[in-house]
């Protein structure tokens, strides 16, 4: 009877102690990150298997903004071209799992909103651009064109890792 109410208590305590650790474990901070850009040009995909649609940014803002989710009250900004440098770069990258994003821009003075999933990122410096690959997740139409005043705004990411190059001090940082 010993043996047991032992064995008992022990298995009382053990579950008490788990569950106070689990309840006082931090939650995550993820990000959510902003881009805007002077004008998307969005064309149909060549590769069909890989994406609907590839949009370039043109004339893409030099700093992409985030912002933790809550409870984390967190922001800032970094370079355009270390974001799509830094992809894949992290634990819960977004190489290993594509991100969901909102491309807002206007068409004839209507604001137009796709929900889309992007990949794989180009940078490219000396045109101030940035294009992604799509696959489109919503019910409406895009259609191919240039449109003005493009935003995408990019669901969150649990660890991003940036590397800065020529930082000497703080050559990665994760957020």
């Amino acid at each position: 009877m010993n043996k047991t109410l032992l064995l008992v208590s022990s298995v009382i305590a053990l579950s008490s102690v788990s569950a106070f650790a689990a309840n006082n474990q931090k939650p995550k901070t993820s990000y959510l990150f902003t881009q805007s850009a002077k004008q998307v040009v969005i064309k149909h995909c060549t590769n069909k298997k890989e994406c609907d649609y590839q949009i370039t940014l043109k004339g893409i803002n030099p700093k992409t903004t985030y912002f933790s989710d809550r409870p984390s009250r967190l922001s800032g900004h970094i370079p355009t071209s270390t974001f799509a440098k830094n992809w894949a770069k992290g634990r819960d990258s977004f190489k290993a799992v594509n991100p969901n994003a909102s491309l807002v821009y206007f068409d004839a003075g209507k604001i137009m909103q796709s929900i889309v999933e992007l990949s794989k990122p180009r940078f490219n410096k000396a045109n101030n651009t940035l294009a992604y690959n799509v696959k489109y997740l919503d019910q409406g139409r895009v259609i191919p064109g240039t449109y003005q005043h493009a935003v995408v705004f990019l669901d969150s990411w649990s660890h991003p890792t940036y590397c800065v190059a020529g930082n000497n001090d703080s050559p990665c940082v994760t957020l």
